[in-house]
Protein backbone atom coordinates (compact mmCIF):
# COMPACT_ATOMS: atom_id res chain seq x y z
CA UNK A 1 0.00 0.00 0.00
CA UNK A 2 1.44 3.17 -1.07
CA UNK A 3 0.01 6.65 0.76
CA UNK A 4 0.40 9.92 -1.07
CA UNK A 5 -0.27 12.95 0.62
CA UNK A 6 -1.55 16.25 -0.99
CA UNK A 7 1.28 18.47 -0.47
CA UNK A 8 2.03 21.44 -3.03
CA UNK A 9 5.95 22.00 -3.14
CA UNK A 10 6.76 25.27 -4.67
CA UNK A 11 8.66 24.35 -7.88
CA UNK A 12 10.84 26.82 -10.02
CA UNK A 13 10.91 25.61 -13.55
CA UNK A 14 14.30 25.86 -15.96
CA UNK A 15 12.55 26.97 -19.37
CA UNK A 16 16.13 26.43 -21.27
CA UNK A 17 19.54 25.49 -21.16
CA UNK A 18 19.02 21.83 -21.48
CA UNK A 19 23.14 20.89 -20.31
CA UNK A 20 22.36 22.01 -16.65
CA UNK A 21 21.75 19.51 -14.19
CA UNK A 22 20.24 20.11 -11.03
CA UNK A 23 19.93 17.98 -7.60
CA UNK A 24 17.31 17.78 -5.14
CA UNK A 25 18.46 17.12 -1.62
CA UNK A 26 16.66 16.55 1.48
CA UNK A 27 16.82 18.12 4.84
CA UNK A 28 14.96 18.10 8.18
CA UNK A 29 14.25 21.77 9.51
CA UNK A 30 11.82 22.42 12.94
CA UNK A 31 8.88 24.44 12.42
CA UNK A 32 6.66 26.64 14.40
CA UNK A 33 3.48 25.83 15.34
CA UNK A 34 0.09 27.60 14.04
CA UNK A 35 -0.67 28.31 17.27
CA UNK A 36 1.19 30.43 19.93
CA UNK A 37 0.63 29.76 24.16
CA UNK A 38 1.02 31.94 26.86
CA UNK A 39 3.71 30.28 29.16
CA UNK A 40 1.18 29.17 31.58
CA UNK A 41 0.38 26.51 29.49
CA UNK A 42 1.99 23.54 30.68
CA UNK A 43 -0.49 20.81 31.19
CA UNK A 44 -3.32 20.06 28.77
CA UNK A 45 -6.28 17.75 28.39
CA UNK A 46 -7.84 16.09 25.63
CA UNK A 47 -11.38 15.64 25.25
CA UNK A 48 -13.75 13.91 22.45
CA UNK A 49 -17.45 15.77 22.33
CA UNK A 50 -18.09 13.82 19.51
CA UNK A 51 -17.71 10.17 20.37
CA UNK A 52 -18.38 8.85 17.31
CA UNK A 53 -17.21 5.31 18.09
CA UNK A 54 -19.00 3.14 16.01
CA UNK A 55 -20.66 3.94 12.50
CA UNK A 56 -22.60 1.87 9.41
CA UNK A 57 -19.38 1.32 7.50
CA UNK A 58 -22.18 0.27 4.67
CA UNK A 59 -22.87 3.90 4.91
CA UNK A 60 -19.46 5.61 4.84
CA UNK A 61 -16.88 3.27 5.18
CA UNK A 62 -14.24 5.90 4.92
CA UNK A 63 -15.63 7.70 8.02
CA UNK A 64 -13.00 9.40 10.69
CA UNK A 65 -13.18 7.69 14.13
CA UNK A 66 -13.30 10.58 16.67
CA UNK A 67 -12.47 8.31 19.43
CA UNK A 68 -9.47 7.27 17.65
CA UNK A 69 -8.65 10.53 16.96
CA UNK A 70 -8.45 12.20 19.65
CA UNK A 71 -6.70 9.33 21.55
CA UNK A 72 -3.95 10.08 18.88
CA UNK A 73 -4.08 13.56 18.97
CA UNK A 74 -3.39 12.95 22.76
CA UNK A 75 -0.37 10.65 21.86
CA UNK A 76 1.18 12.47 19.05
CA UNK A 77 1.08 15.80 21.69
CA UNK A 78 2.56 13.87 24.34
CA UNK A 79 5.52 12.74 21.81
CA UNK A 80 6.45 16.29 20.44
CA UNK A 81 7.33 16.90 24.26
CA UNK A 82 6.47 20.60 24.58
CA UNK A 83 4.04 20.36 26.63
CA UNK A 84 4.67 19.47 30.57
CA UNK A 85 2.11 16.97 30.55
CA UNK A 86 -1.21 15.52 27.98
CA UNK A 87 -3.82 13.97 29.73
CA UNK A 88 -6.51 12.23 27.96
CA UNK A 89 -10.17 12.59 28.88
CA UNK A 90 -11.88 8.99 28.73
CA UNK A 91 -15.45 10.43 30.42
CA UNK A 92 -17.83 10.75 27.87
CA UNK A 93 -18.81 14.62 27.35
CA UNK A 94 -20.25 14.38 24.01
CA UNK A 95 -23.49 15.37 25.72
CA UNK A 96 -22.36 18.75 27.16
CA UNK A 97 -23.58 22.28 25.53
CA UNK A 98 -24.83 20.43 22.88
CA UNK A 99 -28.36 20.90 21.42
CA UNK A 100 -30.01 18.07 19.28
CA UNK A 101 -26.51 17.45 16.64
CA UNK A 102 -25.15 20.99 17.06
CA UNK A 103 -22.16 21.60 19.64
CA UNK A 104 -22.09 24.76 20.79
CA UNK A 105 -18.81 26.25 22.61
CA UNK A 106 -17.88 24.20 26.10
CA UNK A 107 -19.74 26.53 29.20
CA UNK A 108 -17.22 28.10 30.99
CA UNK A 109 -18.39 26.00 34.38
CA UNK A 110 -17.25 23.53 32.29
CA UNK A 111 -14.34 24.39 31.32
CA UNK A 112 -13.39 24.79 34.99
CA UNK A 113 -14.72 21.95 36.17
CA UNK A 114 -12.64 20.17 33.42
CA UNK A 115 -9.44 21.61 34.23
CA UNK A 116 -9.74 21.38 37.73
CA UNK A 117 -10.54 17.31 37.38
CA UNK A 118 -7.80 17.02 35.02
CA UNK A 119 -5.16 19.08 36.72
CA UNK A 120 -4.44 20.79 33.32
CA UNK A 121 -4.59 24.37 31.75
CA UNK A 122 -6.53 23.92 29.10
CA UNK A 123 -8.67 22.02 27.15
CA UNK A 124 -8.17 21.11 23.64
CA UNK A 125 -11.45 19.93 22.69
CA UNK A 126 -12.44 17.57 19.71
CA UNK A 127 -15.91 18.71 18.21
CA UNK A 128 -16.25 18.20 14.56
CA UNK A 129 -15.45 15.19 12.20
CA UNK A 130 -15.98 14.49 9.05
CA UNK A 131 -15.31 12.98 6.48
CA UNK A 132 -16.18 11.57 2.55
CA UNK A 133 -15.45 9.69 -0.65
CA UNK A 134 -15.22 12.41 -3.62
CA UNK A 135 -13.42 9.99 -5.99
CA UNK A 136 -13.29 6.59 -6.42
CA UNK A 137 -13.06 6.01 -9.83
CA UNK A 138 -9.41 5.18 -10.32
CA UNK A 139 -7.97 5.64 -7.04
CA UNK A 140 -9.97 6.44 -3.31
CA UNK A 141 -9.93 10.12 -2.54
CA UNK A 142 -11.34 10.61 0.74
CA UNK A 143 -11.64 14.78 1.80
CA UNK A 144 -11.31 14.94 5.79
CA UNK A 145 -12.55 17.71 8.24
CA UNK A 146 -12.04 18.44 11.99
CA UNK A 147 -12.87 21.29 14.13
CA UNK A 148 -10.70 21.58 17.69
CA UNK A 149 -11.52 24.49 19.93
CA UNK A 150 -8.59 25.36 22.91
CA UNK A 151 -10.26 26.62 26.42
CA UNK A 152 -8.93 28.32 28.98
CA UNK A 153 -10.34 28.48 32.57
CA UNK A 154 -12.05 31.83 33.62
CA UNK A 155 -13.03 32.92 29.58
CA UNK A 156 -16.20 33.54 28.50
CA UNK A 157 -15.21 32.13 25.40
CA UNK A 158 -12.57 29.55 23.29
CA UNK A 159 -9.24 30.87 22.97
CA UNK A 160 -9.27 29.76 19.78
CA UNK A 161 -10.66 27.38 16.95
CA UNK A 162 -8.77 25.39 14.68
CA UNK A 163 -10.18 23.92 11.31
CA UNK A 164 -8.15 21.62 9.78
CA UNK A 165 -8.86 20.67 6.26
CA UNK A 166 -7.41 18.15 4.27
CA UNK A 167 -7.51 15.09 1.51
CA UNK A 168 -5.59 11.89 1.40
CA UNK A 169 -5.51 9.34 -1.41
CA UNK A 170 -4.08 5.87 -2.07
CA UNK A 171 -2.96 3.76 -4.85
CA UNK A 172 -4.60 0.21 -5.38
CA UNK A 173 -2.03 -2.37 -5.06
CA UNK A 174 -4.08 -5.21 -3.55
CA UNK A 175 -3.24 -5.25 0.21
CA UNK A 176 -5.46 -1.80 0.94
CA UNK A 177 -8.34 -2.57 3.21
CA UNK A 178 -11.11 0.05 4.41
CA UNK A 179 -9.37 -0.70 8.12
CA UNK A 180 -5.96 0.77 7.20
CA UNK A 181 -7.40 3.46 4.71
CA UNK A 182 -9.63 4.74 8.20
CA UNK A 183 -6.14 4.24 10.18
CA UNK A 184 -4.46 6.33 7.62
CA UNK A 185 -7.17 9.08 7.82
CA UNK A 186 -6.56 9.22 12.20
CA UNK A 187 -2.94 9.08 11.77
CA UNK A 188 -2.65 11.96 9.02
CA UNK A 189 -5.41 13.78 10.89
CA UNK A 190 -3.68 13.79 14.30
CA UNK A 191 -0.33 14.74 12.65
CA UNK A 192 -1.89 17.46 11.21
CA UNK A 193 -3.25 18.66 14.18
CA UNK A 194 -0.39 18.12 16.59
CA UNK A 195 1.84 20.32 13.86
CA UNK A 196 -0.89 23.15 14.42
CA UNK A 197 -0.14 22.98 18.25
CA UNK A 198 3.62 22.22 18.57
CA UNK A 199 6.53 22.79 17.08
CA UNK A 200 7.77 20.24 14.91
CA UNK A 201 10.44 18.61 12.18
CA UNK A 202 9.58 18.35 8.34
CA UNK A 203 12.10 17.10 5.70
CA UNK A 204 11.84 19.37 3.04
CA UNK A 205 14.08 19.43 -0.60
CA UNK A 206 16.10 21.94 -1.91
CA UNK A 207 17.36 22.16 -5.09
CA UNK A 208 21.04 23.18 -6.25
CA UNK A 209 23.33 22.98 -9.56
CA UNK A 210 25.12 19.46 -9.63
CA UNK A 211 26.46 19.28 -13.01
CA UNK A 212 28.41 20.47 -16.22
CA UNK A 213 31.88 20.33 -14.83
CA UNK A 214 34.48 18.62 -12.49
CA UNK A 215 34.12 21.28 -9.76
CA UNK A 216 30.23 20.96 -9.19
CA UNK A 217 30.08 17.22 -9.69
CA UNK A 218 32.74 16.89 -6.70
CA UNK A 219 30.65 19.34 -4.50
CA UNK A 220 28.09 16.95 -5.24
CA UNK A 221 29.55 14.28 -4.27
CA UNK A 222 30.35 15.71 -0.84
CA UNK A 223 26.37 17.35 -0.89
CA UNK A 224 25.69 13.70 -0.84
CA UNK A 225 27.58 12.48 1.92
CA UNK A 226 25.90 15.73 3.60
CA UNK A 227 29.28 17.94 4.14
CA UNK A 228 28.00 20.91 2.94
CA UNK A 229 31.47 22.55 4.19
CA UNK A 230 33.54 21.88 2.06
CA UNK A 231 30.90 21.82 -1.35
CA UNK A 232 30.69 25.22 -0.09
CA UNK A 233 34.37 25.66 -0.76
CA UNK A 234 34.17 23.91 -3.55
CA UNK A 235 31.80 26.58 -5.21
CA UNK A 236 33.45 29.50 -3.91
CA UNK A 237 36.69 28.80 -5.02
CA UNK A 238 34.96 28.01 -8.64
CA UNK A 239 32.52 31.01 -7.99
CA UNK A 240 35.69 33.09 -8.00
CA UNK A 241 37.22 32.06 -11.59
CA UNK A 242 34.12 31.76 -13.18
CA UNK A 243 31.71 34.31 -15.51
CA UNK A 244 28.41 34.39 -16.49
CA UNK A 245 25.77 31.82 -16.07
CA UNK A 246 28.61 29.28 -14.42
CA UNK A 247 29.09 32.02 -11.89
CA UNK A 248 25.67 32.22 -11.21
CA UNK A 249 25.06 29.18 -10.61
CA UNK A 250 28.14 28.61 -7.77
CA UNK A 251 26.42 31.56 -6.01
CA UNK A 252 23.04 29.84 -6.09
CA UNK A 253 24.76 26.89 -5.04
CA UNK A 254 26.21 29.34 -2.10
CA UNK A 255 23.44 29.90 -0.97
CA UNK A 256 21.55 26.95 -0.57
CA UNK A 257 24.94 25.81 1.75
CA UNK A 258 24.41 28.74 3.58
CA UNK A 259 20.88 28.27 4.86
CA UNK A 260 21.68 24.10 5.32
CA UNK A 261 24.28 25.61 7.57
CA UNK A 262 22.05 27.84 9.47
CA UNK A 263 22.75 31.39 8.31
CA UNK A 264 19.63 31.63 7.17
CA UNK A 265 19.89 35.89 7.32
CA UNK A 266 22.99 35.37 5.31
CA UNK A 267 21.25 33.24 2.87
CA UNK A 268 18.28 35.39 2.19
CA UNK A 269 20.41 38.59 1.69
CA UNK A 270 22.78 36.98 -0.90
CA UNK A 271 19.82 35.67 -2.59
CA UNK A 272 18.29 38.97 -2.63
CA UNK A 273 21.72 40.32 -4.19
CA UNK A 274 21.60 37.53 -6.90
CA UNK A 275 18.15 38.55 -8.32
CA UNK A 276 18.21 41.89 -8.21
CA UNK A 277 21.61 41.48 -10.85
CA UNK A 278 21.16 38.85 -13.08
CA UNK A 279 18.54 39.10 -15.70
CA UNK A 280 15.08 39.25 -15.30
CA UNK A 281 13.02 35.93 -16.09
CA UNK A 282 15.85 33.79 -16.54
CA UNK A 283 16.63 30.29 -15.09
CA UNK A 284 18.36 31.48 -12.45
CA UNK A 285 15.93 35.26 -12.00
CA UNK A 286 13.51 32.31 -11.30
CA UNK A 287 15.22 30.07 -8.90
CA UNK A 288 16.45 32.95 -6.80
CA UNK A 289 12.90 34.65 -6.85
CA UNK A 290 11.14 31.89 -5.56
CA UNK A 291 13.67 30.76 -2.91
CA UNK A 292 13.70 34.36 -1.89
CA UNK A 293 10.35 34.03 -0.75
CA UNK A 294 10.89 30.39 0.81
CA UNK A 295 13.91 32.17 2.80
CA UNK A 296 12.03 35.30 4.10
CA UNK A 297 9.51 33.04 5.21
CA UNK A 298 11.62 30.92 6.88
CA UNK A 299 12.92 33.63 8.74
CA UNK A 300 9.68 34.61 9.94
CA UNK A 301 9.40 30.94 11.48
CA UNK A 302 12.80 31.28 13.31
CA UNK A 303 11.53 34.23 14.83
CA UNK A 304 8.08 32.78 15.67
CA UNK A 305 9.70 29.20 16.81
CA UNK A 306 12.31 31.04 18.99
CA UNK A 307 9.31 32.60 20.74
CA UNK A 308 7.66 29.76 20.81
CA UNK A 309 10.69 27.49 22.46
CA UNK A 310 11.46 30.26 24.92
CA UNK A 311 9.51 28.12 27.75
CA UNK A 312 12.88 25.75 27.57
CA UNK A 313 15.06 28.66 28.78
Amino acid sequence: MKKILTFLLGVGVLTSCSSITLGVTEIDQVFPATVSFPEQIQKVGVIDRVNLSVQDHSVNPFYLNSVELSRNIAVKLAEADYFEDVILCDSDVSTWDKDEDKIYPLNPVHVQYLCEDLGVDMIISLERVNSSLVESNYVPVVAMESILRLYLPNRERPFRMEVLKDTIMWDIDGLLTYTDARQDMVDYMSDKAAHELTPHWRTIERTFFEGGNVDMRDAAMFVRENNWEKAEEIWINASQKAKGKLKEQYEFNIIVAEEILGNVETAYKKCQELESRVIQYSDIYLLANTYSQVLRKRLSDIQTLNLQMHRFE
